[in-house]
């Protein structure tokens, strides 16, 4: 699926102030990071904010008639994939950004790079790895 139409599932899918939290908490998602649709966005994003539910369709198509309502019931694989999207995005601003720093001082821009880049990582249960202290452990009795 292309990265616009991800985007769009998304945005359509936002239905309560859960949905955002999960974006903001789970994600690391807000309302800038929706580059296709950043006015659609904000408007549900506030709407539910304030209201505490989505819009409905008469007033999104009111307001947005270009925009290509689609939701789908299955809101954390959609959520999941636009978070691939963003961060596969964000990598390649972060390493363009970092170009004439790279050229100028690599060991420098280096640590400026990771350091954006571990700004990317979610803290969640997927993403922690457990390093054992002890890697090279003999078998008890040997």
């Amino acid at each position: 699926m292309e990265p616009e139409e991800i985007e769009r599932i998304l945005i359509s899918s936002l239905k309560t102030p859960e949905h955002l939290n999960i974006l903001r908490q789970k994600y690391k998602i807000s309302p800038r990071h929706f580059p296709y649709f950043p006015e659609p966005a904000t408007f549900i994003w506030d709407f539910i904010v304030q209201w505490g539910k989505a819009p409905d369709l008469n007033l999104i198509s009111a307001q947005f008639p270009e925009f290509r309502y689609a939701p789908t019931d299955d809101f954390d694989a959609i959520a999941e994939q636009f978070r691939k999207e963003v961060v596969r995005r964000n990598i390649y601003m972060a390493m363009d950004g970092h170009k004439v720093a790279i050229q100028k001082d690599a060991e420098t821009a280096l640590v400026g790079l990771i350091n954006q880049l571990q700004g990317f990582q979610r803290q969640d249960d997927r993403s922690q790895v457990v390093v054992d202290s002890d890697p090279i452990k003999k078998p008890s009795g040997c």
